[in-house]
């Protein structure tokens, strides 16, 4: 499962709440030419707007506030065909958010109410493409929920925007989809399909270094210590259980992840089999809020030592972004194995350096 977040799937989900909106054309040619994207938004109700509207970068997560007047709001933004903006709004009990790429001269929005009634972009913008590619992953989806559809389907029109849009948002959010399953080299590969702008977006950079941290890390590599203050004030060292004589299988969790929680009775298993003198057990919990570890603890019968609170470290110092993950250290911190351990493998794999029968 991947991380948050905060990531894309988590970018292109971003803009699906537009899917309903009716996106209507306009003329570029009757728009006068221009270096900025003029932000036009209109409540259909202004006795019931609220007094600001934000304005977020999903890429530096920096926000503006837009005010509001006579329930219409407006602001000029430099244009950048490279990134994707969100502007929203909560109100008491109310919210809208709608995401756009501002390589237009306008994009104007009705807003009626919590719904969007209409969105208007020249013809030209991006965001029509844009638009196109998620209504055809949510199409693709549904059929391969049934069955239907393969994942090349995906792949081939991931790929082509990649190879049509290499400078722009539209090919990022393609490369997104396209790489998520591929080896180092063929992501490489692709990524350098990408213009140097898009390659340096946070989402690329940050995959760069995980990979040069996994050869950092890899097997056979010592094993690199990081702490986390627990719920109870106290501070706890990955040093405090790995490095000190046992065999160590770490699990890398969280207690949202669907995958990581069926992983639990296979190392539960292993736990028993083999826990004591020279075999032992820690879940670190990452990505995670310190009360739901624990609660997920209790409701899963977990009863190995966790380290709640670890949060981006374990991920950044080793070179993943997805749970679970799940590690064998040796006895003096040496980091015997870190693929594969899912599943029976995880027994198997025991089995070859603690033996058969256990202890």
């Amino acid at each position: 499962m991947k991380k948050s977040l905060g990531i894309i799937i988590i970018i292109v989900v971003a803009v699906a709440t537009a899917a309903c909106a009716a996106y209507l054309l306009i003329n570029q040619q009757d728009q006068p030419s221009q270096q900025e994207t003029i932000l036009i938004g209109h409540f259909v109700s202004p006795e019931t707007a609220p007094s600001v509207v934000y304005l977020k970068n999903d890429e530096t997560e920096e926000e503006q506030a837009i005010p509001v007047e006579n329930g219409t709001f407006t602001l000029a933004i430099p244009h950048d065909k490279t990134n994707i903006l969100t502007a929203y709004y909560e109100k008491d009990s109310t919210s809208w958010g709608e995401s756009f790429v501002p390589d237009c001269d306008t994009v104007r929005y009705e807003i009626a109410e919590q719904t969007l009634s209409e969105v208007i972009v020249p013809e030209s913008s991006l965001n029509f493409e844009l638009m196109d590619f998620i209504d055809f992953c949510e199409e693709w989806y549904d059929r391969f929920q049934q069955g239907q559809a393969d994942i090349a389907e995906l792949m081939e029109y991931s790929n082509r925007l990649v190879d049509e849009h290499p400078d722009d948002f539209l090919g990022f959010a393609g490369f997104i989809y396209a790489s998520q399953e591929l080896p180092e080299e063929e992501w490489m590969a692709l990524k350098n399909k990408l213009a140097p702008e898009i390659q340096a977006k946070q989402y690329i950079q940050k995959r760069v270094n995980n990979f040069e941290k996994q050869h950092e890390t890899g097997n056979g590599s010592m094993f690199k210590d990081f702490e986390a203050e627990q719920p109870d004030g106290t501070v706890m060292h990955f040093s405090d259980f790995v490095g000190r004589g046992k065999y160590v299988l770490v699990d890398f969790w969280a207690s949202w992840c669907g995958p990581c929680i069926r992983e639990t009775p296979y190392i539960r298993a292993a736990y028993d089999k083999y826990y004591g003198e020279q075999f032992d057990v820690l879940g670190v919990a990452v990505w995670d809020e310190p009360e739901n570890t624990l609660k997920a603890v209790s409701e899963h019968g977990i009863v190995w030592n966790v380290m709640c609170n670890a949060q981006d470290e374990p991920g950044d110092l080793y070179g993943f972004s997805s749970i679970p993950t799940i590690f064998l250290f040796g006895p003096d911190g040496t980091l015997l194995v870190r693929e594969g351990l899912r599943g029976d493998a995880i027994m198997d794999t025991l089995a070859v350096y603690l033996g058969e029968d256990g202890f």
